[in-house]
């Protein structure tokens, strides 16, 4: 069956509104036309398609901060709070020691940091 690209992209604007799709490979399920109909067509690549689930993944995100802002639960409070926190504060939660040196450098001790191998020029190496 011949589909006309038009009617495809608002069938797939629908199917992304109506059920709530995040992903591009979850319309393909609440569609008529096949993956290969699809992709053939481009959809994938159109911009419509994509403002419309991510416009469903940001609904998501501020649904699930709300969530974890007004929850119980201290371990959803502390994740909200590293979102919203500065890095200092993150890195408190994360339980590094932090110092400030004179210059400002700051010193992380507690989490893994990468490092230049005094060895090989130009590489880092993983230290902890």
């Amino acid at each position: 069956m011949a589909y006309k690209k038009a009617d495809m992209i608002k069938q797939c604007v629908k199917a992304i509104e109506d059920n709530s799709l995040m992903f591009i490979e979850e319309i393909i399920a609440f569609v008529p036309f096949s993956r290969a109909t699809f992709y053939n067509h481009e959809l994938d690549k159109l911009d419509i398609i994509k403002d419309a689930t991510d416009h469903n993944k940001i609904k998501e995100k501020v649904r699930q901060k709300n969530y974890w802002k007004d929850s119980d639960n201290a371990t959803l409070r502390v994740a909200f709070y590293k979102l919203i926190g500065t890095e200092e504060e993150y890195l408190r939660l994360a339980n590094a020691k932090i110092e400030v040196k004179g210059n400002h450098d700051l010193i992380i001790k507690g989490i893994e940091y990468i490092k230049p191998d005094e060895n090989k020029a130009g590489t880092n190496n993983k230290t902890g």
